[in-house]
């Protein structure tokens, strides 16, 4: 008796004491998820040596910030795509612009957090450019090397939403609404015969930010957030027919385009 008295006394201590881990959130710009992506272009084998893209798609991204339930948090977005590419002998060029426009989700803060909101609007625009070196063996085009380059700006709520989130403790937020990003990529793209499908593409991309992407804000025992920084690789597939293509990418998020080529 006198034994569990004590087991008692001892855990009721134990619960006196805990204090639950305070959230601590980070909210990075959207842009982050969309200011790269997959240029179409021209191959040896056609025709014409420039062409038009346009096209449409959706991305989704869970930001998977720490905690591991703020990765219930989602960013949807639809975007318009439109460039245009050209080739010259063993070079490609492709420039363009996207328009993106959708919401971020917030899913991991209770209604009582003084943070929490539903959901914020997301808008923006980017413009993009690339430069492919390439040879052509048979029916292949190898896209040995690569280099892109694109700027954002960002608009919406979510946007407005990081200029003032992280004066709020346990709040870290980028405020940047534009970006400057580079990359690195290798394709192979090859020809079909007798086939509804024309043309198949696979591609590498490694791409990165050149802003200094610093968090603003501090937790409750006065930490800055620090900065994100980095590189991230990602693959992309690319379908052609006679006129219709489509895109299709995965890194931390995926997105999917279907366009036009004229």
């Amino acid at each position: 008796m006198l034994r569990n008295l004590v087991v008692c006394c001892f855990m009721l201590l134990l619960s006196a004491c805990y204090q639950p881990p305070v959230m601590v959130k980070k909210y990075n710009p959207a842009m982050v998820s969309v200011n790269l992506g997959y240029m179409p272009r021209p191959t040896s084998f056609d025709s014409t040596k420039s062409a038009v893209y346009i096209s449409g798609g959706f991305m989704k991204d869970y930001p998977g910030f720490s905690p591991v339930n703020d990765s219930e948090d989602m960013l949807n977005l639809g975007v318009f795509s439109v460039n245009r590419g050209l080739i010259y002998k063993n070079v490609n060029f492709a420039y363009g612009a996207d328009f993106f426009a959708g919401s971020f989700k917030n899913k991991s803060l209770e209604a009582s957090d003084p943070g929490y909101f539903n959901k914020k609007s997301v808008s923006g625009v980017k413009f993009k450019s690339s430069l492919n070196y390439f040879q052509t063996i048979r029916s292949f085009d190898f896209r040995i090397i690569g280099f892109d380059l694109a700027y954002s700006k960002e608009f919406g709520d979510f946007a407005k939403f990081r200029q003032v989130i992280s004066n709020t403790e346990n709040r870290y937020a980028i405020p940047a609404t534009s970006l400057l990003s580079g990359g690195l990529s290798s394709e192979i793209i090859f020809k079909t015969r007798k086939s509804f499908i024309k043309r198949y593409g696979f591609g590498i991309n490694l791409r990165t930010t050149f802003n200094d992407l610093n968090y603003q804000g501090v937790d409750e025992n006065g930490q800055k957030g620090g900065t994100k920084s980095g590189f991230a690789p990602s693959w992309s597939i690319y379908v052609q027919t006679k006129h219709l293509y489509f895109v299709g990418e995965s890194s931390k998020n995926g997105s999917m385009n279907l366009g036009y080529k004229f």
